[in-house]
């Protein structure tokens, strides 16, 4: 999710990998931050984050999910074979799996989700 479609491509290899869906924590830390569990923050892009705390450490994580199932194969092509769907941050839910899975199946995007710096860039 910190990488972009022409520097992905440019190290491609069979042996790695690529995340196509994951709630981005914007950081992690031992410290407790000024915020409340599930407490909502804000960046000057109005992009929206809350913190979660597991096994003593507090995450900020990103409300919209990071999503590239609609560029999967872009990244097959570019020589990735093997993806990640990291559901770390995500209640346990049988329909949200299932709407998962048939997205990753027809290669389409989830709603309300980001592509972080895939097409953007890095700058």
């Amino acid at each position: 999710w910190e990488d972009d479609y022409p520097n992905m491509s440019s190290v491609a290899s069979p042996r790695g990998m690529a995340y196509l869906f994951a709630h981005v924590p914007l950081f992690i830390s031992r410290i407790r931050p000024a915020l409340e569990a599930k407490e909502k923050l804000k960046d000057s892009f109005e992009n929206e984050f809350y913190t979660v705390i597991k096994h003593d450490l507090y995450y900020l994580v990103s409300k919209k999910p990071f999503n590239l199932f609609h560029k999967r194969s872009k990244l097959e092509e570019a020589g990735i074979k093997t993806f990640i769907i990291d559901l770390s941050f995500c209640v346990p839910d049988k329909q949200l799996y299932r709407d998962l899975i048939l997205k990753y199946n027809e290669g389409t995007k989830v709603s309300e989700s980001s592509m972080f710096n895939f097409k953007a860039g890095i700058k």
